[in-house]
């Protein structure tokens, strides 16, 4: 609730000068005369909006959260705000207390839901935040919150079955590089020295997986190394690319164009 700071003039010519919390102005300078007051001025306390934390998006299970607090709001036809306040404190998720309060603080300083929302921008799906400010602004917010309703619910069905089908295969992946990485450390090279007793000429296959073999048991430091400097490189570069104006046209065009994961990646978007 904002918090108002007014001066006024008591019935014996006395300045009166002090702070409340009200809903509106109007509502403090009621409350003023009620107690005999003249009022002479009321401001609002500038209030510091929340700055949005920096723990990533939020997720469809948490924007289909979102999403129902917000939809029972609105149609319980309660003042947005104060209503969010309330909401924020029983919630869980700390980023989505964050965008909560961040909303919240927006609201309170009399700005639009579209301006609310722009510090949050990054936090929600684009195609919500721009059917919530479509629906604000046409005066049919609660019939798009009714429709996001699904909208949110289907998204998050869609999102744990994806990664319900992603974890198995992800799985066999890393028990492969484990055995892989078993045989290549222990097995190999024990076959290595019964070869070389031979005295015989090897196959060049055999000769390949024996260097590999030897490479990973003398160098592994190094090699842990430099794949630590890539994946390091890696993450910083996509994060600097999608950071670019035009960084995120070029990564999306790239993904299109994976053979294999192309079709997939285009699916998965549609």
């Amino acid at each position: 609730m904002p918090e108002y700071r007014y001066r006024a003039v008591d019935d014996k010519g006395r300045d009166v000068s002090g702070t409340m919390s009200e809903d509106s102005a109007v509502r403090v300078s009621a409350i003023l005369e009620e107690q005999g007051l003249q009022v002479s001025s009321i401001e609002q306390v500038t209030e510091t909006v929340p700055a949005p934390s920096r723990t990533g998006s939020l997720s469809w299970d948490e924007v289909e959260l979102l999403n129902q607090q917000l939809h029972a709001i609105v149609r319980s036809g309660l003042p947005l705000a104060p209503a969010l306040k309330a909401v924020s404190t029983e919630l869980r998720s700390p980023r989505l207390q964050n965008v909560l309060e961040s909303i919240r603080g927006a609201l309170e300083q009399g700005k639009s839901l579209e301006e609310a929302l722009e510090p949050v921008a990054d936090k929600l799906p684009p195609v919500y935040r721009a059917s919530l400010v479509a629906g604000d602004k046409s005066g049919n917010l609660l019939a798009v919150l009714d429709h996001m309703c699904a909208y949110t619910g289907e998204m998050a069905e869609y999102r744990n079955r994806m990664q319900m089908a992603l974890a198995y295969p992800a799985l066999v992946v890393v028990v492969c590089a484990l055995v892989l990485m078993l045989l290549l450390g222990i097995v190999v090279p024990q076959f290595g020295e019964i070869f070389q007793d031979f005295g015989a000429g090897l196959p060049a296959l055999t000769r390949f997986w024996l260097d590999v073999a030897e490479t990973l048991n003398y160098r592994y430091p190094k090699i842990l190394i430099c794949v630590s400097i890539l994946v390091i490189a890696w993450h910083f570069g996509m994060k600097f690319a999608r950071g670019t104006a035009n960084g995120p046209y070029y990564l999306d065009w790239i993904k299109l164009r994976v053979p294999g994961f192309g079709k997939a990646f285009r699916q998965g978007s549609l």
